[in-house]
């Protein structure tokens, strides 16, 4: 069978489009999912509901958002991102408008919790940073990294804006304005997303140096550990680790979506000035993306994952026991230099460990497992702090879980299953024995 002629990518690789429509689409589908806890008290007091009330709808979405994303990332891995995507998109949007007709609370359910929720996940980093990881080689932490810039941008923009249309307005409008500005994205992702640098003739960023300089084919150089079955990850380690640790990521941030204003409003803030916070946490986000970005591939995903978690254990600590006003100012920080970079730094280290074939059900699976922590301690932090009118215990519980897994994931040797890894460690000792023999000439 004969191979494909594919050649280096010329002036402008495609795959810097490819990671711009990746920021647009994380930008509104991730943004706007991040941003719904500006409904939180409009739709409380319209409707009556209570913080529990309202707070099982949100935990429904995460956790059917969880519960189809193995089934997304499968159908990513046999079809691509491509239609995926724009499909997601376009039904995200109808649904998202929809939700501005809301008038009880199964409506309610039907349209966020499971069809939009849905929906969001073939829009997500399980499908978006996959497709970016077929498409570059070399610098892939560091552009998957790039990539959660949408999320951050998206959150720190939308959430002001939604209150803005909220304040001028009402809320049911604001939900047709997110749902219209899905539905253009739909429309950019189908006409401009490739799934494969081969569909165009090219290779992945990087790739042409070792099928070119070395010769080689471009299925040699696996990983001790990669798969063709996402069932055989998980008769290692690995996987179980990073399952364990995003499952604590989900615990630690599903919560803070929708409960962050409302915990604002108790510490002294008035709702511009939460949405304000809220939005800074995700700017902050903008920080550690790139932070991750430029010393990611240098020091190791894993290394750089246990000091995200790690930082973000602190920041409850801060918000548990600091000044009600200063201490959640210092939460924003420190939490938002940890929030975003978790997808990234797992998705690839999924994907360096267990290989390609398999990145979207795998990162599928890994949603799954953050969002049926998100989705339990959603419904557990509305239940404490209705019968305690407080949500400390639930920081409490973050700090020990954020603490087991930074334990996990330092564990992780990556040194040794990570192709990406070996093959740079490899580079490196051939190119230092390149300069030691000259220096003994």
């Amino acid at each position: 069978m004969s191979k494909p002629n594919l050649r280096s990518s010329g002036r402008l690789f495609y795959g810097w489009i490819i990671l711009f429509i990746s920021i647009i689409i994380l930008f509104f589908s991730m943004g706007m999912r991040n941003s719904v806890s500006v409904f939180f008290i409009p739709m409380v007091d319209e409707f009556d509901w209570n913080r529990a009330t309202i707070s099982i709808v949100f935990a429904a979405g995460w956790l059917i958002n969880g519960l189809t994303q193995p089934v997304i990332g499968g159908v990513y891995d046999k079809f691509g991102g491509r239609y995926v995507i724009s499909f997601g998109l376009l039904i995200m949007g109808l649904s998202t408008a929809l939700i501005s007709i809301t008038n009880n609370f199964w409506y309610f359910l039907l349209m966020y919790g499971l069809i939009m929720c849905t929906s969001a996940g073939a829009s997500s980093v399980v499908t978006v940073q996959p497709l970016l990881a077929r498409w570059w080689y070399k610098r892939r932490g560091a552009i998957l990294s790039i990539s959660s810039l949408g999320i951050s941008l998206g959150s720190m923009f939308l959430t002001p804006f939604s209150t803005y249309i909220i304040h001028i307005s009402n809320w049911r409008l604001t939900w047709v304005v997110l749902g219209g500005c899905l539905l253009l994205v739909s429309f950019i992702s189908v006409l401009f997303i490739r799934n494969n640098p081969s569909d165009i003739g090219i290779l992945p960023y990087g790739m042409e140096d070792i099928s070119n300089d070395k010769n080689e084919d471009l299925n040699i150089n696996k990983g001790p550990l990669e798969v063709s079955s996402w069932k055989d990850a998980f008769k290692h380690l690995p996987a179980w680790q990073l399952m364990l640790s995003y499952m604590v990521c989900g615990l630690t941030t599903s919560f803070m979506s929708v409960h962050f204003i409302p915990l604002a409003n108790d510490r002294g803030f008035t709702a511009n000035e939460a949405s304000i916070a809220f939005s800074m946490l995700y700017g902050f986000t903008i920080l550690g993306v790139v932070i991750s970005s430029l010393v990611v591939d240098k020091f190791g995903q894993k290394n750089f994952l246990t000091f995200v978690y790690i930082i973000r254990a602190f920041a409850y600590l801060i918000l548990l026991f600091g000044h009600a006003y200063l201490g959640l100012w210092t939460f924003v920080i420190l939490a938002g230099l940890s929030w975003v970079v978790t997808a990234p730094l797992t998705i690839t280290l999924l994907a360096d460990i267990y290989g390609l074939k398999t990145a979207g059900t795998l990162a599928g699976l890994a949603t799954l497992a953050h969002q049926i922590g998100g989705s339990l301690n959603i419904i557990l932090a509305g239940f404490l702090f209705d019968r305690y009118q407080s949500y400390s215990l639930i920081f409490i519980v973050s700090i020990v879980l954020l603490l087991i897994a930074a334990v996990a994931t330092i564990k992780i040797q990556e040194n040794k299953l990570s192709i990406r890894r070996i093959m740079n460690l490899r580079e490196n000792v051939e190119g230092f024995k390149k300069i030691h023999s000259k220096m003994s000439m």
